[in-house]
């Protein structure tokens, strides 16, 4: 669970383990669905975006997906051609391994949540801090 200034709260279901519909498993890692106070954005297997509002029918959002028997569909090639733009023509980068920093803490977070059995304030979370005692020592 996942709480939000402002009153919002989020639920990440990252089961591995279980299998999702996908003519290709490896076209993406899952399912997603985001909802929101207008609507659902929802990803299925193919990589298909889909959106719902609030009370509408559910239409696909088209987009190049890329190939259908590459892995990530056109992402992986779309986010190495970013790159190599920038090394070859300086083109400005679309992310910073700085900006990224901040996902492996919340992923951090998430994994010592689990592991210690409690809530983890992202706040005050230090990933270096050393794991409680308690849960260490189950």
């Amino acid at each position: 669970m996942f709480e939000f200034d402002g009153g919002a709260t989020g639920l990440f279901d990252g089961n591995r383990l279980n299998d999702h519909v996908a003519s290709n498993p490896r076209r993406t890692m899952g399912e997603a669905w985001l909802e929101g106070e207008r609507g659902v954005l929802r990803l299925d297997g193919e990589a298909r975006l889909w959106w719902k509002p609030h009370q509408r029918p559910e239409a696909e959002h088209a987009y190049d997906r890329g190939p259908d028997d590459t892995f990530g569909g056109g992402a992986c090639e779309w986010l190495q051609r970013h790159v190599v733009a920038h090394f070859s023509s300086g083109a400005p980068l679309e992310n910073a391994a700085r900006d990224y920093l901040a996902n492996l803490r919340v992923q951090e977070a998430v994994y010592r949540s689990a592991a210690e059995g409690r809530r983890i304030e992202l706040a005050s979370f230090d990933p270096s801090a050393p794991a409680r005692a308690a849960a260490a020592a189950a």
